[in-house]
């Protein structure tokens, strides 16, 4: 079980410790919630989990040492980490630290995330990572000391680091390295914007033969 299950609408969760569970907040069928200002840590599996055509917005929290990931999107589902909306766009960033092998944000099997302002830093995998079909826009996070790349984007995957209006424009920035790439892009995906900072211990960038836009990102 959950340690909190959200599958209702515009549900708020504020102000909490949250530990245990398979996932510590998990949002699901079709669900919508306001993730704000909790320390969400030790599940066993994910920090938050938002699945099934759902969709949250998640400012202000601790997320870590979950031992998969730290935020999961899947399934058609959508997340904004970091900030509230668009008519609103003040950076309320999370920490994101210190989670499993699928990294600190991990967005997949045809989702989508817009993350800014975040910390992300000494997840066992990648920082974030865009894979299966999915989309995410990142703009001002410090992704910093991951065990893998920093942002890696995959199979027939699309991320833009900055260069967007208003809160997308700062690019992502890296002071401790990652261990992998600070950019890795493969299996026919692309990648827009700028590179910022963001390195690691392998270089800067990697993309494999299949990838667009490699030259032009700065």
């Amino acid at each position: 079980m959950n340690a909190v299950l959200v599958a209702g609408r515009n549900i708020t969760l504020r102000g909490f410790t949250i530990t245990g569970g398979r996932n510590g907040v998990a949002v699901l069928r079709g669900g919508t919630a306001l993730i704000d200002s909790n320390v969400i840590r030790e599940s066993a599996e994910n920090g938050i989990n938002v699945a099934q055509h759902s969709y949250a917005r998640i400012v202000n929290n601790t997320i870590q040492l979950h031992p998969a990931a730290g935020i999961r999107v899947l399934e058609n589902s959508f997340a904004r980490i970091g900030f509230l909306d668009l008519e609103n766009p003040v950076s309320r960033g999370n920490v994101i630290a210190n989670n499993g092998p699928l990294g600190g944000v991990i967005v997949q099997r045809s989702a989508g995330a817009s993350l800014v302002g975040n910390s992300i830093s000494g997840n066992e995998g990648p920082g974030v990572s865009v894979m299966a079909a999915s989309h995410a826009d990142l703009a001002g996070n410090q992704i910093d000391g991951n065990g893998a790349d920093g942002v890696s984007v995959t199979q027939h995957s699309f991320a833009q680091l900055g260069e967007g209006p208003g809160i997308f424009s700062p690019p992502n920035e890296t002071g401790a390295p990652n261990l992998g790439y600070g950019l890795s892009c493969s299996l026919n995906s692309a990648v827009d914007g700028q590179l910022g900072t963001l390195t690691g211990a392998a270089g800067q960038r990697r993309f494999d033969s299949s990838c667009a836009n490699g030259p032009k990102i700065k």
